[in-house]
C-alpha cells in the first residue's frame, strides 16, 4: 500500500479563485481577468471599482486647473485653505503667494485676484465632484454582467463630455 505524500494539497474548489493554468502552472489571474462570482463577489467587485473611481477622482483634482497661465491643484484641502485665506484677507491678514501645483509660489497682489484663483478652483472641483458622483450612481446599480465589463475611466470621460 502507498503512502500519502504530505506535500500534496487537496483543494475542496475548482477551479482554484483568483488563478489560472498557463502552461500546465497555476499562476495569479492578473484582475482585469477576474469572474463574479468565481474570483470575487460582486460586492467586492462594486468595492473595487469605487475605490478606482476614487483614485482617478483624487488624480483629476491634482491635475489642476489653469489659472493666470499655472497650473494649481483643485482638491478639496486646497479649496477650503483658499477659503480661510480669503476669510484672513478681510481680517487685514493678506496671502502674498499661492501654491502652484509645483510646489512653486504665484504671487497674489489682490483680494480681488485671490478670489478669482477661488473661484476657478472651486467651480473645477464642483465640477469633477458632479462626475465623480454621477459614476458613483452609475456603479453601484450595474448587476454582476456589468460590473465585470464596466469601463471606469471611459465612463468618466463620457460624463465628463456630458456634463460639459
Amino acid at each position: 500500500m502507498a503512502q500519502a505524500d504530505p506535500n500534496l494539497g487537496v483543494l475542496e474548489q475548482w477551479p482554484i479563485p483568483k488563478t489560472k493554468l498557463l502552461e500546465g502552472k497555476l499562476v495569479a489571474k492578473p484582475e482585469d481577468e477576474w469572474e463574479i462570482p468565481f474570483d470575487i463577489s460582486a460586492e467586492e467587485s462594486r468595492n473595487r471599482l469605487l475605490q478606482k473611481l476614487k483614485i482617478l477622482f483624487s488624480e483629476k483634482c491634482n491635475d489642476g486647473i489653469s489659472f493666470e497661465g499655472e497650473i494649481f491643484q483643485t482638491d478639496e484641502m486646497s479649496l477650503n485653505r483658499i477659503g480661510l485665506a480669503i476669510q484672513d484677507w478681510g481680517r487685514g491678514i493678506e496671502t502674498p503667494y499661492w501654491i502652484r501645483r509645483d510646489n512653486t509660489r504665484h504671487q497674489i497682489t489682490s483680494l480681488e485676484q485671490l478670489n478669482n484663483l477661488a473661484t476657478a478652483i472651486g467651480t473645477r472641483w464642483r465640477v469633477l465632484f458632479d462626475i465623480f458622483s454621477r459614476v458613483k450612481s452609475k456603479i453601484t446599480i450595474l448587476d454582476e454582467n456589468e460590473l465585470t465589463t464596466f469601463d471606469l475611466l471611459a465612463e468618466w470621460i463620457n460624463t465628463e463630455q456630458a456634463v460639459g
